[in-house]
């Protein structure tokens, strides 16, 4: 006979859980619950429980070798399903292993063996643009560099193409999506089909996006 333990978590409102906590600073609380209660933890968002896995051996646990049995049939992608269509972040099932097949030639051993070169080089010429800067005391803003960063190799590896000097206008789309999602996942009312403010500022930056990757 089996003996399963509930994960450790902290306590949470009657009502809301800790939705308050995650929405306040996501990414400090995800790693404070990982210092306080380990590899594993028990949050609730609104109605919903949530398990955080911290672990190595935990995620490749849930996202390869025992895939199957996770469903991502949750209320955050069936929210996102209308804005970021069926791919490989929203789909599952045999869909998911359909594209997630056409995608493996551009992640074979050799191919991801050669990024390493690409990214060295492209990490290499930031730090000696901010080596540039550092003399003379000017300012970085990272974020922006960050990105710029990521354009250049991401655009590079995929698309055998610099992205990079799309830095300020994908940046300011990408940051009103996240913004505008973030907002959208703890208050989903009224829903994106009716054309609110957010909805249209949050398609506005989608078709920037799309223009960008067309």
């Amino acid at each position: 006979m089996h003996h399963y333990k509930i994960a450790p978590g902290p306590p949470d409102h009657f009502l809301f859980g800790n939705t308050r906590e995650i929405r306040h600073d996501p990414l400090r609380f995800e790693l404070e619950m990982a210092r306080q209660y380990g590899d594993v933890v028990r949050i609730r968002f609104l109605f919903w429980p949530i398990y955080l896995v911290n672990h190595p051996d935990g995620v490749k646990h849930v996202l390869q070798e025992n895939r199957r049995n996770y469903s991502k049939d949750l209320y955050p992608y069936r929210l996102l399903q209308p804005l970021l269509g069926q791919g490989l972040v929203t789909n599952d099932g045999e869909s998911w292993l359909q594209q997630r097949h056409l995608m493996q030639p551009a992640f074979h051993p050799k191919r991801v063996a050669a990024f390493g070169t690409l990214i060295t080089g492209a990490a290499v010429t930031l730090l000696d643009q901010w080596q540039r800067y550092a003399g003379r005391d000017q300012p970085v803003d990272v974020t922006a560099e960050m990105l710029r960063l990521t354009l250049r190799i991401a655009g590079q590896a995929l698309f055998n193409s610099d992205l990079s000097d799309e830095t300020d206008v994908v940046g300011q789309a990408v940051a009103t999506v996240n913004r505008l999602l973030s907002e959208y996942l703890y208050a989903p009312f009224p829903p994106l089909s009716i054309p609110t403010p957010r909805s249209r500022r949050l398609q506005a930056a989608r078709r920037t996006l799309d223009r960008g990757s067309a």
